[in-house]
């Protein structure tokens, strides 16, 4: 027998060696019944039905011994033994007695190591040892040194080319993002317009070309666009028929998602809605009327019948009063006590006024109709003192401050606001505490401007006309014997609430004035407020808000304490038959959009003359009812969008370049020569506390926890039969939620807006910047594009909200959020010197409205929105410079060039993507109405203004002198 039959130990053997199972053999692991044909085509490969699959690490361990011909072996019957001599034993006894005593015998895990490692290991050095002389030695050791030093080099090769775009020559990004990414920007493009003249056009204008503005909408622009995909997503999420509940991981998840599945399947049963008709809002302005009953009342159906002609001609009567009171927005000290009343009116009758409108807004309320308790206490309140009508004229029966009380509250939790407006907020002197806050409210159009517009003034108040006939049913009444005993009577309550507010736009504020924090900061207690408008019962209404026993808030924020001695004076004398009409309108704009779509084509025609679009065009329904979840359960909707829209390192991406910016601000400001060292120490102190917020929550609630948002909006009910009972118990929700702050610490984790929003915003208050994930997305923002194009994209809105630290508002509030004032007296004078430049530069920008006439743009509106712009173009712009100078090659930040665009520098596509994001369009009467309502410049002067002012953009395009905008006025400021 050769001496291979008796290999020894130090050869590397062993007798107990184990063997790994093999993955691709099931024969031994798996039971019969689970053949090869069954696990490849029955089974998925990540099946979890594996429980009778033995893993490698759990064989149990082989005690018949080894194969007796490998080693020489014969069974005995009593275990193995050796045929033949026993082995050479060399200088190895010892190793070999533990052979034959049993302690070599490893088992389980380290059989697997000793097997696949050491056993081989062993073996290659002992020949390495003992076969090869000491030159091949040396080479063979250099051989596997420059072997391994080779796999090093192709490791490093394969994860550089990983990081960094595909390129061609000169360092040109052909990957498939760049490719998309280069070829929407040629498409925006109008190249033959000289970007030294407009640099807007020249982004733009092929996008003005291309896009069409919906014929539903105002305007069309990458907001719009970024929005509509997301809605796409939180379709995709809503839709039962796309997304089954069974696929969600736990049980949180899965009735998070039927409640969100729920309120949308509510808002896409149309049919359902049409079915319900109007009865649930007529419901509710009858209740209303109970808790506001006037004698002489057109609305309420519990007055007499006989009286209704004479209750027509006190309506006529108090609607054609002499009026005093201009609109214009420069009256500041209106006498409205000089409101001449009618004086002369027919006593009431003792008959009734039977139902008017569609059979059923006397019926009494459904007991399946769910409105909240609370709503429903105030509504249905009969301890409601009674006036006393003795001697005096139903027509001008004054409302009492009781009732006026009960009423405001009672529409405050439907979330309908009147003549005034509850909220509760962080306290703009102790932001860490919130705070009640009272400001002024009431109009049914957009500004008080809109009321000096005869044509806007006629369709509105044919659209109030139309929508209470709709309502509440039309306005001839019928008696016993069939006989008409009444005109139509809405013309005349559409005609008298929009006299009303009228008279509220002319004591109403203006916008720019509501919209500084100093002037609105009016601390006052509650028996200020009473004195202020003895017309309202305060204590009351606080009580119906607050509940029984609340604390009564003290202090409590005033916007502004001379428009409530006007409101007063203007209530004093309005008759309370005017009141209960403005309020039912009140309920009937503010609740009208949860009624099927032909009970609101009025609406729709006022919105038609507003913006100018089609009244006969509705948006599609499912883009309606995902704003709806939106509204209501936005947050837990917000859970499935990130999973979906918000992969990968787009947070910590988006987080590193606002850090940059912040970097960047900082070292701006210590150029600035205008800031004195004070002023300067304690903006750069504010810049270090910002908080940035990127993405989503992770508290109030946590927006990746399913349980979090199960217990955050445990409260709101929400049954999908039942869409007007949804969105009512919504609103209740939302101000039960806003009321149980007062008193409470300011949550700094809470967010504002959902994840799938597409803004974001500056808080002052909280010294903080947020951007959720629904504005982190192209072409704002993609983890693959070239960061100059991120940097011009979303840097620049980045860098538009740090700017908003420091406009003519946010510098009010100091690092820690407080009103302070931390500006030294020169450095604010300097300060609004350079921002009036901003205020004139804009002011001479125009739009031109449907008739083509020119309108300015208000430069002292825009003016914080101005300053942001630019502000946040020049800090973006550095810190993207300073990132692209520590990598001229572009290599490290990925800023190769685009193919099909390179005869453009990297610092002409940042301005491009900048000006690419505001590439819109709006139609006329829109933009008319957003230069009265709206901070924002049009987007066309928001891009040139920008660039205008900008120190880089004149050099970067090579702009001649007296080609970049308009030379004469260039103003600088962060």
């Amino acid at each position: 027998m050769s001496s291979t039959d008796t290999t020894p130990l130090l050869s590397g053997h062993h007798p107990r060696r184990a063997s790994i199972p093999s993955s691709h053999s099931v024969g031994s692991s798996f039971p019969n019944s689970y053949s090869n044909r069954n696990l490849t085509s029955g089974l998925p490969s990540n099946s979890n039905n594996n429980n009778n699959q033995r893993h490698w690490s759990e064989e149990t361990e082989d005690i018949s011994g080894p194969d007796p011909s490998s080693y020489g072996h014969q069974n005995t019957g009593a275990g193995y033994r050796r045929r033949g001599p026993p082995p050479p034993i060399h200088h190895t006894s010892d190793l070999d007695a533990q052979r034959f005593s049993g302690q070599d015998r490893p088992t389980g895990l380290q059989r697997l190591l000793c097997g696949c490692c050491c056993l081989p290991c062993r073996r290659a050095l002992f020949n390495f040892k003992n076969n090869y002389s000491r030159t091949e030695k040396y080479a063979i050791a250099m051989a596997v040194a420059f072997f391994f030093l080779a796999v090093g080099f192709l490791c490093a090769y394969v994860r550089a080319k990983e990081a960094l775009p595909e390129t061609g020559k000169n360092g040109i990004c052909t990957s498939r993002e760049c490719t998309i990414v280069a070829a929407d920007i040629l498409r925006d493009m109008k190249p033959g317009v000289d970007p030294c003249t407009d640099f807007f056009d020249f982004n733009c204008g092929g996008f003005i070309n291309r896009v069409a503005i919906p014929d539903d909408k105002a305007q069309i622009g990458y907001f719009n666009l970024v929005r509509k995909q997301n809605q796409e997503t939180i379709r995709g999420i809503l839709s039962p028929e796309i997304n089954n509940v069974q696929r969600t991981k736990d049980d949180a998840s899965k009735r998070n998602l039927i409640k969100l599945q729920s309120l949308y399947e509510s808002c896409m049963d149309e049919k359902k809605m049409s079915e319900v008709g109007v009865k649930p809002l007529a419901d509710l302005v009858q209740k209303m009327v109970k808790a506001f009953p006037v004698p002489s009342s057109v609305i309420d159906t519990n007055a007499p019948m006989k009286s209704f002609q004479s209750r027509i001609q006190n309506l006529n009567n108090v609607n054609t009063r002499p009026k005093t009171i201009t609109t214009s927005s420069k009256v500041r000290n209106l006498d409205v006590q000089r409101i001449q009343l009618v004086q002369d009116a027919e006593e009431e009758n003792e008959d009734q006024i039977q139902s008017s409108y569609r059979g059923s807004a006397l019926d009494e309320v459904s007991e399946q109709q769910d409105i909240p308790s609370r709503v429903d206490t105030f509504l249905d309140n009969d301890e409601i003192s009674k006036r006393d009508d003795a001697g005096a004229t139903a027509h001008l029966a004054r409302a009492e401050r009781e009732e006026l009380a009960q009423v405001i509250a009672q529409l405050a939790w439907l979330g309908v606001a009147t003549m005034v407006e509850f909220d509760v907020d962080s306290d703009p002197k102790d932001p860490e505490m919130n705070v009640f806050k009272l400001s002024e409210s009431g109009l049914g159009l957009p500004s008080k401007q809109y009321y000096d517009e005869e044509k806007i003034v006629a369709v509105y108040q044919k659209a109030v006309e139309e929508m209470f006939t709709i309502v509440l049913g039309k306005g001839s009444r019928k008696g016993e014997d069939k006989e008409q005993l009444g005109p139509i009577v809405w013309p005349e309550v559409a005609k008298n609430v929009v006299e009303f507010e009228k008279l509220l736009a002319a004591i109403s504020s203006d916008p720019e004035d509501l919209d500084n924090s100093e002037l609105t900061y009016n601390p006052r207690t509650l028996t200020q407020i009473s004195e202020l408008v003895p017309t309202i019962d305060w204590s009351l209404a606080l009580e119906k808000l607050l509940g029984t026993g609340a604390t009564t808030p003290n202090p409590i924020i005033v916007s502004m304490p001379e428009y409530l001695e006007k409101l007063n004076a203007l209530l004093r004398d309005t008759p309370a038959l005017t009141l209960q009409n403005y309020f039912a309108w009140r309920m009937i704009q503010r609740l009208s959009p949860n009624l099927a779509v032909e009970y609101r084509k009025p609406m729709l025609e006022l919105r038609a003359a507003l913006q100018g679009v089609s009244a006969d065009l509705v948006t599609p329904r499912w883009e309606t009812c995902v704003d709806v979840v939106d509204g209501a359960l936005g947050a837990m909707a917000g859970h499935y969008f990130i999973q979906k829209a918000f992969k990968g390192d787009s947070k910590e991406m988006a987080d590193s370049i606002i850090s940059s910016l912040r970097t960047a601000f900082v070292k701006g400001l210590s150029k600035l020569e205008w800031l004195d060292n004070e002023t300067l120490l304690n903006a750069t102190e504010k810049v270090d506390l910002l908080v940035q917020k990127i993405g989503y929550s992770v508290e109030s609630p946590n927006i990746l926890s399913s349980e979090s948002l199960e217990d955050y909006f445990k409260d709101l009910g929400i049954d999908k039969a039942d869409f007007f009972g949804n969105q009512i118990r919504a609103r209740t929700w939302d101000m039960q939620q806003m009321l149980s702050d007062l008193g409470k610490p300011v949550d700094k984790a809470k967010w504002l807006m959902n994840p799938q929003t597409v803004n974001a915003y500056y808080n002052p208050s909280a010294n903080e910047i947020v951007f959720p994930a629904g504005i982190l997305q192209q072409p704002f923002f993609h983890g693959d594009n070239p960061e100059y194009l991120n940097y011009g994209g979303i840097g620049v809105v980045a860098g538009h909200e740090l700017t908003h630290a420091f406009d003519n508002e946010g510098r009010l509030y100091d690092a820690r959020g407080k009103l302070n004032d931390w500006w030294s007296n020169s450095t604010l004078q300097e300060f609004k010197e350079r921002s009036q430049c901003f205020i004139d530069q804009y002011g001479n920008f125009t739009v031109k409205d449907p008739q083509g006439r020119e309108n300015h743009v208000n430069g002292k509106l825009t003016l914080g929105e101005n300053l942001a712009d630019n502000g946040g173009l020049k800090r973006s712009f550095d810190a993207w410079q300073t990132r692209f100078k520590s990598d001229p090659r572009g290599n490290k930040h990925k800023n190769h060039l685009l193919s099909g665009l390179e005869d453009y520098t990297r610092e002409q596509l940042f301005y491009m993507s900048f000006a690419r994001v505001w590439c819109s369009q709006r139609r006329p009467a829109s933009a008319i109405e957003g230069l009265r309502t709206d901070p924002h410049a049009p987007a066309r002067w928001r891009v040139n203004g920008a660039v205008q002012n900008s120190k880089h953009f004149a050099e970067v395009f090579n702009c001649k002198p007296r080609s970049h905008m308009n030379p004469d006025t260039k103003c600088d400021l962060w």
